[in-house]
């Protein structure tokens, strides 16, 4: 049945009557749209249940209002007057005359009369008192946390529902965190509250603040749902790192959790506040020189304070390099300082060949390292050094020359010109390298009227003055002035360059020369200088030498050399055209040395003959001298240089022998150890098998321990572990035998210290699994009498030694005949029959 009832928007706060279903379905379906826009979804977080209908206040009233009275009535009015013309129809059918054929419409009609009046009647009763209704359902949220997931909401159990902040009106929310209930259809005005003050899930306890919801609408025949959130109170953690190794402190460390970090305070310490409460995973602490720890998991919760300690390793490396020179990579600078940021780290940390080296460096990166602090260079170059746990980082640095260090000074003041036609400049030029840094293959180039004339290449070394000297000879017809000049270069690059302009004077003169010799041996003295004046000249191979000077008488004429004294210095008269003859010897430069002999004891030995044998340099058991009743002797001057082969001799017994470097001008001192005769050194060895006796397959340690009065480098050698076993391991005096047959072995190894050698051995015994078969016979007695018996009563035979059982065997008493019993034992038959 269909009635075509207009309904409006708000009609569906009212049932009509099931008759109406269909145009009710698309109300709802308005309903539900106007309310899926609505605010109602956008609402807080939490869930709940079971608000009391009687404490909703409904807005607007429940009474029909007097048009939809008007439209009923003439509803009923229309349905009235139907009826009405039906009846009157059906009389006047019946009083036609009308056969049995009218029934079907007259049924018809009645059926039609009494269904109206039904529906009539029954819209009457309903239209009054039926109020439309709809449902309310309040869900609960809390917002938690865990890495893995984030921050989630979750569904809270057992929630504290308010309505109008009345605790008369509250309500407790169902386990599944929502409540629902029914109420008349309206918009309802007040605040719905809910509160869970505390709730613990996955190990973490969570105080949530309150929550509201404000207003709401209730639809006839749907469920408006309200979702109310609750955030918890924020927790705290507090972070300890510490060293995995010695459980102290490492201050200073990063600590990551989540994308965040904090670092840690000197002590190890950092609390964190403010931290929302959940689950935090994969924690871990970092600092340079340690590995990471490991990562952990913390729970924290609201208004507590949570720890978490984070142990480190610590992760080192080493560091190794050197220092050289720039663009000289061979040549390295002693006594370089380390520094970081250009502030001193390690003083004078090269060696004398320019190497460093650091073990045990914490892993990490080491930004601005640098080295300098040698004179007459500069600092280097900053570098970041990256140090990796059990790796060797190598770390290079070079350091440029500052050549302003160096002094220059340079002759001549003038040129001489010989009768016109032959002149002579006399070049001098010299470099004084104060600084601790020798410059290797230094090149001086000297000019005449700016062509190179010459080029001398030597090594400036340092702490000292180094001289480069030519005479430049050419035949100059026009005495006057020129211009000579001097360049200075060193790896490559032009570091000085000067010019001057001279006067070459014309004169006559002479020639002076001569030879010049070793004052004690008269060997011929070769590159020796004679010098006068400004003028110089140096000895060829034979110790010759010849200059020109014009005529003259010269005072202080000499002769030098490196390791020498000089010569006495000479006048001399040059005459023109005449040869003066001077000759010049000078004595080697000596030092001091003195030589102490001591014995094996650390006493001294008093009358201890000294000699120098080195017959490369001719000396052949040269004795020096003897020592006194303190092992000294002293007052032995050498000349400057190096002395092979110095050893000390008592009776028959030679001490080893030395090398020695004597200086200018200084005193060397040696040590020698000899013993006299009568403390002859001796040589004790013990050598050790660990075990000497088991079962095969045996593995032997074999030790050797040296001792005795002598001294000097021990030699190992002739290792063996006999014919049958197999050596391995062989370290000095220890190695390692296999034996993997029975057998007796013995292993052996040879020893010499200062001259002495002695053999040690060790016996080695391997055993098998060996048997006894013990056969037993039937006899009258009650007990066993050693170990063969006549006759057994009882099965099991049990051998005891010390009072423990050291074996049992079984005999077969289903054999009539005597039985043979096989006992296993590690010692042998003979171990056995001890028992």
């Amino acid at each position: 049945v269909s009635v075509g009832i207009p309904i409006k928007e708000n009609l569906g706060k009212y049932r009509i009557a099931t008759a109406i279903s269909y145009n009710r379905n698309i109300l709802n379906q308005r309903n539900f749209q106007n309310f899926s826009t609505g605010k109602n979804n956008e609402a807080k977080v939490i869930n709940v249940e079971n608000i009391d209908k009687r404490s909703l206040v409904k807005n607007s009233g429940s009474k029909i209002n007097s048009w939809k009275y008007l439209i009923l009535a003439g509803i009923i009015l229309v349905l009235a007057i139907l009826a009405g013309i039906g009846f009157i129809g059906f009389k006047k059918f019946k009083a036609s005359g009308k056969n049995s054929r009218g029934k079907g419409p007259r049924s018809l009609l009645f059926l039609l009369f009494f269904m109206s009046s039904a529906v009539i009647f029954s819209m009457f009763l309903n239209v009054g008192n039926a109020q439309a209704n709809g449902t309310l359902k309040i869900c609960v949220y809390g917002k938690l946390f865990d890495t893995n997931k984030g921050v989630y909401n979750k569904l809270l159990p057992s929630v504290n529902i308010y309505w109008n902040g009345s605790s008369a009106n509250s309500y407790l929310g169902h386990q599944n965190g929502c409540y629902t209930i029914s109420g008349p259809a309206g918009t309802y005005k007040g605040t719905i509250t809910a509160s869970k003050p505390s709730y613990s899930y996955d190990g973490v306890n969570y105080h949530f603040y309150n929550s509201s919801h404000d207003n709401f609408t209730l639809h006839d025949g749907w469920t408006t749902r309200v979702n109310i959130y609750l955030t918890a109170k924020n927790g705290s953690v507090k972070f300890y790192t510490y060293n995995c190794t010695d459980n102290s402190a490492i201050g200073n460390a990063t600590v990551h959790y989540e994308s965040y970090t904090v670092n840690t305070n000197n002590n190890g310490y950092y609390t964190l506040n403010g931290v929302y409460p959940g689950v935090f995973r994969y924690l871990y602490a970092s600092k340079n020189g340690y590995s990471n720890s490991d990562a952990k998991l913390v729970k924290i919760s609201s208004e507590r304070l949570s720890n978490l300690s984070l142990c480190l390793k610590p992760s080192v490396g080493s560091v190794t390099g050197r220092v050289t020179v720039c663009g000289s990579p061979s040549q390295g600078i002693a006594k370089a300082d380390m520094l970081y940021k250009g502030n001193l780290l390690v003083n004078d940390l090269t060696d004398n060949n320019g190497y460093y080296t650091f073990k045990k460096v914490a892993a990490g990166t080491y930004n601005n390292i640098s080295f300098g602090g040698v004179s007459g260079f500069h600092n280097s170059a900053s570098q970041t050094v990256v140090v990796k746990p059990n790796t060797t980082t190598i770390a290079n640095f070079c350091l440029n020359p500052n050549f302003n260090s160096l002094g220059y000074s340079w002759f001549p003041a003038d040129g001489t010109n010989y009768y016109g036609f032959l002149g002579t400049i006399n070049y001098k030029f010299f470099i004084n390298n104060s600084t601790l840094f020798t410059y290797k293959n230094a090149t001086v180039k000297f000019l005449y009227e700016g062509t190179v004339v010459s080029t001398i290449t030597k090594d400036v070394n340092m702490l000292k003055t180094t001289e480069f000297d030519y005479d430049y000879l050419s035949f100059i017809k026009f005495p006057g002035s020129h211009k000579i000049g001097a360049q200075v270069y060193w790896n490559g690059s032009q570091i000085l360059s000067e010019e001057r302009t001279i006067n070459v004077k014309t004169l006559g003169g002479g020639f002076l020369s001569g030879q010049v010799t070793d004052c004690k041996d008269k060997t011929k003295i070769s590159s020796a200088r004679v010098t006068q004046g400004t003028n110089f000249v140096n000895t060829n191979s034979s110790g010759i030498y010849s200059m020109r000077l014009p005529v003259g008488t010269y005072n202080g004429v000499y002769a030098s050399k490196t390791g020498y004294e000089d010569s006495v210095s000479q006048s001399v008269s040059i005459k023109a055209n005449t040869t003066t003859n001077a000759n010049f010897c000078m004595n080697k430069q000596t030092g001091s040395l003195i030589v102490r002999v001591l014995d094996r004891s650390n006493h001294p030995v008093n009358n201890a003959s000294i000699f120098w044998d080195d017959p490369s340099a001719g000396a052949n058991n040269i004795f020096l001298g003897k020592t006194n009743a303190n092992g000294f002797i002293s007052g032995v001057n050498l000349p400057v240089g190096t002395y092979h082969g110095i050893y000390a001799s008592i009776g028959t017994n030679k001490s080893t022998k030395e090398t020695v470097t004597i200086n200018a001008n200084s005193t060397t001192r040696l040590n020698l150890i000899v013993s006299p005769p009568s403390s002859t050194p001796t040589l004790n060895v013990s050598f050790n098998a660990n075990p000497s006796l088991g079962k095969a397959p045996l593995n032997v340690k074999l030790t050797t321990s040296v001792g005795g009065t002598a001294v000097g480098v021990i030699t190992y050698s002739n290792q063996h572990c006999g014919s049958g076993g197999t050596i391995s391991n062989i370290n000095g005096g220890s190695f390692n035998c296999l034996y993997n047959s029975p057998g007796n072995y013995t292993a052996g190894i040879r020893v010499q210290r200062e001259g002495i050698t002695k053999t040690a051995t060790n016996n080695i015994t391997v055993s098998g699994n060996s048997y006894l078969d013990i056969g037993l016979r039937y006899y009258d007695g009650s007990k066993i009498v050693g170990i063969a018996a006549e006759k057994a009563l009882s099965s099991p035979l049990r051998i005891y030694k010390n009072g423990k059982i050291y074996g049992i065997a079984l005999v077969n008493i289903n054999d009539p005949k005597a039985s043979k019993i096989r006992v296993k034992t590690l010692g042998g038959i003979k171990a056995l029959r001890k028992l």
